[in-house]
């Protein structure tokens, strides 16, 4: 599977936008891996539930994705309480992992070998 990153390389904008309206169409739902390890992440986490529920996604908080032959999942970085709320959405609305992060962090560790470029 390839990752795109907003910073390296970031095509199939089009395909971005048709995934998140699709995304937007169906409920959220968790892995099991979303759900053992959110206790550990998060302060408030029936605050940030809640916050979920009724999210409406948009396609420009996608930093990062994995495409084979389509998208296969996207990383949203959504503004939140002074905070960024992380989320990976697999293709059917399942998170995988969410978490919170500073607003302004600038990700100075990205390892850019792992992305696609031009």
């Amino acid at each position: 599977m390839k990752r795109y990153h907003r910073k390296i390389y970031f095509p199939h904008l089009k395909e971005i936008e048709t995934f998140t309206e699709n995304l937007n169409q169906s409920e959220f739902s968790y892995t099991k891996h979303c759900l053992d390890n959110i206790k550990h992440r998060l302060i408030d986490l029936k605050n940030v539930l809640q916050f979920i529920k009724y999210l409406k996604l948009k396609s420009e908080w996608i930093f990062e994705y994995y495409r084979t032959d389509n998208i296969e999942k996207v990383c949203y970085r959504i503004p939140y309480n002074n905070m960024a709320l992380i989320l990976v959405i697999s293709k059917d609305k399942k998170i995988i992992t969410i978490y919170v992060n500073s607003q302004n962090d600038n990700h100075e560790t990205l390892r850019t070998f792992i992305y696609e470029k031009k």
